[in-house]
């Protein structure tokens, strides 16, 4: 699986249409290490942005190889 970190609160609603158009599966992986599929658990947002907002970062693992880069520039754009 490939990981993207994020460092700052990401906007939710362009992740949200980002996870919906993924191709792979999009797994939030908490600070606990639990991973939580955010395709297909709508309470998985809800802990995202509790964790971004505690840990001030937020980890996804990606089972698309595709899926990855479309994160990176998603990561990069939300950074600007």
């Amino acid at each position: 699986m490939l990981k993207v970190k994020m460092y700052q609160n990401p906007d939710v609603e362009k992740l949200t249409k980002l996870v919906e158009e993924s191709k792979g599966t999009v797994l939030l992986c908490s600070a606990d290490q639990s991973l939580h599929n955010l395709k297909s658990d709508q309470s998985a947002f809800r802990l995202m942005k509790e964790e971004s907002e505690k840990n001030h970062q937020v980890e996804f693992q990606l089972t698309d190889t595709g899926d990855y880069l479309r994160f990176i520039y998603f990561v990069m754009g939300d950074c600007a």
